[in-house]
Parts: C-alpha cells; structure tokens; sequence
C-alpha cells in the first residue's frame, strides 16, 4: 500500500520545539560569551524527533521532541606546585606565587598554606 502525505504540521507550530531548541540554544550562546572557551570552535544544536504509534490501529502517534547541544569544552588552567619534603620526612606542596621562593618551611611559616601529604597516604595504599 502506497501512502501519499498530505501533512498539516508545520514545524513552527509543533507545541515544544520552539521550547526545546530555545532552551539550547541559550546554552550555546552563554558557552560562546564564556571567556575561558575557544571562541571559535563550532557550537551544535540536535534536535531529535521520535515516533511511536500508541494504538494498533496505528492512526494515533506520539511524537516526542529532545533537543541536545554540543558545547566547546572550557580550557584548561595551569599552575606551578613545588614540592619539597620537610625535616620529618613529610612531603608538602604548595602553589608557587613568589617567584624568590625556595623553600617550602620557610614559604609555610610565613603563609601557612603548605599542604602535608603524608595524611594522605594511608588513604591510598594499595597493600
């Protein structure tokens, strides 16, 4: 049996997708203004429609809309950590941000922001 369609949907007027694609679209548009993303990489909107038929005569369907974006992802940030190991045997790290810097006793005496990872270490052990 041949079928002929003669379609009254209009896909501006389909209740949703106007919904749905806005919703994605103001995605897209906030990762373009974010300043710690490339750009111009390419941004991506999907918009998926799906049938299934809900009675056996097959004269009822269900149409369900999902809109889906693709983003650029958000650049990476980098830092300087220097690692030293303290009079006990303990190791720390601190975030490098005086460039005289040399040692992590010294640097911790005066900031107080040395990190000891010795508590770390029973957390992590594999025997």
């Amino acid at each position: 049996m041949k079928l002929s369609i003669k379609n009254s949907l209009k896909l501006a007027e389909i209740e949703g997708v106007e919904l749905v694609f806005e919703r994605e679209l103001l995605k897209v548009l906030e990762n373009i203004r974010n300043l710690n993303t490339d750009p111009k990489k390419a941004r991506e909107i999907t918009i998926k429609f799906s049938f299934k038929s809900v009675d056996d005569k097959r004269e009822v369907v269900l149409m369900g809309i999902q809109a889906n974006s693709k983003l650029a992802p958000y650049e990476g940030v980098a830092t300087n950590i220097y690692v030293d190991v303290d009079k006990e045997g303990d190791v720390l790290a601190a975030e490098i941000k005086v460039p005289e810097q040399v040692s992590l006793e010294d640097y911790e005496e005066d900031h107080g922001k040395v990190t000891n990872f010795n508590s770390y270490r029973n957390k992590f052990k594999t025997s």
